[in-house]
């Protein structure tokens, strides 16, 4: 039994070597900019914040997970977006810039709940 192809484009495109070449170069410099982030804030949240590193893995884990499915129903959403031009992830990404730049300051921010700070005058309680 023969399953039928469906038919091909008589114009195909073929992707340049060169072009294949600069856009694994680019990812390379994003996922060794990325990997450098990543090393850091496990560093960051079990020798500053003081996270045990099970919890550490475990958060990783999870917001891993969560973003396998955000970015799989973030691109369904902009498929399905009309626009004026070719761009469709580009008006988002001005949109989204700042509460990105606060959401990665509150990434690092850790509050001073020590016990020294919990204490207050007079009052007896440790």
């Amino acid at each position: 039994m023969k399953l039928a192809s469906s038919p091909q484009s008589s114009v195909a495109k073929q992707v340049e070597k060169s072009e294949k070449i600069s856009y694994g170069l680019g990812n390379l410099a994003a996922n060794l900019l990325l990997t450098t982030a990543n090393t850091y804030m496990v560093y960051y949240y079990t020798d500053i914040a003081g996270m045990t590193a099970a919890i550490v893995g475990a958060l990783l884990l999870v917001a891993k997970i969560i973003d396998g499915v955000f970015d799989l129903s973030i691109g369904v959403f902009l498929d399905s977006t009309a626009n004026r031009g070719s761009e469709k992830a580009r008006p988002w990404i001005k949109k989204m810039a700042i509460p990105f730049g606060i959401a990665l300051i509150l990434m690092f921010s850790v509050p001073n709940l020590t016990r020294d700070c919990l204490k207050t005058k007079n009052s007896g309680i440790i």
